[in-house]
C-alpha cells in the first residue's frame, strides 16, 4: 500500500490505469521499535514504469532502522492513438487511419493522446497496423512542396527584392530549404516564411 500510494502521487495517471505486479516482498521484517513507519525513498517518476526496484525505509524517530528493496513491475494503461491500418511514410494522419484506444503503454515514451498533436500532421516513417503512435513518429506537413513556384525575398539593409523561384525541397515553416531562382538558375538557401514565400539567408 505504501509503494502504491507513492507511485500514484508521482505519476499523472488514475489508479485504475496502473497495475502492480510484485516480484519479491518479504513475508516478515523485524525491527526493535514500537512506532516504526514505512517511507519510500524518492525515485524519479521517469523510472516508475516497467520493471523497477523501489527502496523502502523503515523509520522510527527520524532514524532509518532498515532499508528493504522491493522489485515489481508497474504496468501503465491509457487512452492513446494507435494506427488502424498501415501508414506510409509522409502519409497524413486522419480519422481513417488512426483511432483512440485504451491500451498498455508501458515502455513507450510520449504516446500521443491529443487530437491536435496528430490530426493534420503526417508520419515521418512507415507505421505498421496496431502500433501506438508516439511523438517521434510525427512531423508537421510541409507548407511548401518540392517543385512548387515560390517568391524569393532578399533583404539588403532597407531594400527588399523579390524574384520568382522554384522550391527544390519540401519545407515546413521555419525550415531552411534549397530554392532556384527562375531567372538566373542560381540555387540558394532560404527560410520558409509561409505557403508562398521564402527569404534568402
Amino acid at each position: 500500500k505504501t509503494i502504491e500510494e507513492y507511485v500514484y502521487s508521482k505519476l499523472n495517471y488514475k489508479k485504475e490505469n496502473l497495475i502492480f505486479e510484485y516480484l519479491n516482498v518479504p513475508e516478515k521484517i523485524i525491527v526493535q521499535s514500537s512506532n516504526a513507519r514505512l517511507v519510500v525513498s524518492d525515485v524519479s517518476s521517469n523510472l516508475l514504469k516497467g520493471n523497477v526496484t523501489i527502496p523502502v525505509n523503515i523509520i522510527s524517530e527520524n532514524k532509518v532502522l532498515k532499508r528493504v528493496f522491493i522489485s515489481l513491475k508497474i504496468r501503465i494503461f491509457d487512452t492513446v492513438f494507435i494506427s488502424k491500418k498501415p501508414i506510409n511514410q509522409f502519409q497524413d494522419f486522419t480519422y481513417e487511419n488512426v483511432e483512440k484506444k485504451k491500451i498498455e503503454i508501458t515502455g513507450y515514451d510520449e504516446p500521443v493522446k491529443k487530437e491536435s498533436d496528430i490530426i493534420g500532421k503526417r508520419a515521418n516513417r512507415y507505421i505498421t497496423e496496431g502500433k501506438i503512435i508516439t511523438s517521434n513518429l510525427i512531423e508537421n506537413v510541409p507548407i511548401i512542396k518540392s517543385g512548387q513556384q515560390i517568391h524569393i525575398i532578399s533583404r539588403v539593409n532597407s531594400v527588399v527584392i523579390t524574384a520568382l523561384g522554384i522550391a527544390k525541397e519540401d519545407g515546413r515553416k521555419g525550415d531552411i530549404i534549397t530554392v532556384e531562382n527562375t531567372s538566373s538558375g542560381a540555387k540558394l538557401k532560404a527560410k520558409v516564411i509561409d505557403e508562398e514565400n521564402v527569404e534568402i539567408i
